[in-house]
This record gives structure tokens, sequence and C-alpha cells, in this order.
């Protein structure tokens, strides 16, 4: 994909940034600052307010270990893929890990 735009000057949609609501900005950033290459934990979370400062309310936690959930579901999904298993469709039980 990254070819294309290189090539073609144009994003194709699989990597073009989705729009986020204002609202969501605080959570969105602090995902991503978070994001490693394993789950964000509870632990992590506690450890990131106590070393930083910065509070993050019970709804923030529960969205940033959603967003988590999603993104390490599509991850196993597009591993499967790229080995050539069948896409089994397991979305909700990879989310919930």
């Amino acid at each position: 994909m990254e070819q294309v735009f290189e090539s073609t000057g144009k994003i194709p949609k699989d990597l073009e940034e989705p729009e986020i609501p204002e609202r969501f900005d605080r959570v969105w950033d602090l995902f991503w600052e978070m994001r490693n290459e394993e789950s964000i934990t509870y632990q992590e979370l506690d450890a990131y307010q106590r070393l930083t400062g910065e509070g993050v309310s019970p709804w923030e936690v529960e969205q940033i270990r959603f967003m988590d959930g999603v993104v390490r579901a599509e991850i196993a999904r597009l591993e499967r893929k790229q080995r050539g298993q069948k896409d089994t469709d397991n979305r909700d039980e990879d989310i919930r890990r």
C-alpha cells in the first residue's frame, strides 16, 4: 500500500487515518502513547498515571482497553491471512483477550 502512495501520490483507503471526533482526542492520544507489543494492562495504566501525574478516568481506561483489543484482533486476523490460514472471523473472541 505504501508503494501505491509512493508511485501514485494518492493515499490508499487502508492507509488513511480515521477522523476522530474531538471529544475522543485525549483517549486516542493516550492509546497511541501507551501502545506496545503487549496488551495494555490495568497495571500499565496505573503506572502511567503515577509516573505522569495525569489522571485517566474509568471511562477512558475502558475505551483504551477496548481499542487495544480491537487493534490486537485485527493484527491477529492479518497475521492469519498472511500465513494463508482461513479467516474464521473470531473477532469477538480475539477482542476479549
